[in-house]
């Protein structure tokens, strides 16, 4: 499995909108102040998503250094019971998504907790 860095899935996105035919006319407001429009965001992000989609069907992690990391994670198969009928199930063995989080979605989790602890005081 290859491990695809944040640079990698950006050059990869890169590669896949160059077949996309897009504005890139950015008008300006103001002396610094830059402004996309939705249709260059929308198609930055969908290209980023599937992107991300076609990688983690290839075996792939995706990791976004000091965001978050997304790979595929064998599970063997494991023994269950149905709570409402008691039978007995058996689970297959399969790939499933691990998500972890990473610096900033900590920090920004911290925050949130922060804020809502001090409000219930």
């Amino acid at each position: 499995m290859e491990r695809i860095t944040r640079d990698k899935l950006v050059k990869k996105v890169a590669d896949n909108l160059q077949d996309k035919s897009i504005n890139f006319s950015i008008p300006y407001h103001g002396k610094y102040k830059k402004k996309y429009s939705q249709q260059i965001i929308e198609t930055v992000l969908t290209e980023l998503l599937n992107t991300t989609i076609a990688e983690l069907e290839k075996g792939n992690a995706v990791v976004i250094r000091e965001y978050f990391s997304i790979k595929p994670v064998w599970r063997d198969s494991k023994n269950a019971r149905n709570v409402a009928t008691g039978e007995k199930v058996v689970i297959p063995a399969r790939y499933q998504l691990k998500v972890k989080a990473a610096r900033f979605l900590k920090e920004a989790c911290e925050r949130f907790n922060n804020k809502i602890l001090s409000k219930e005081k």
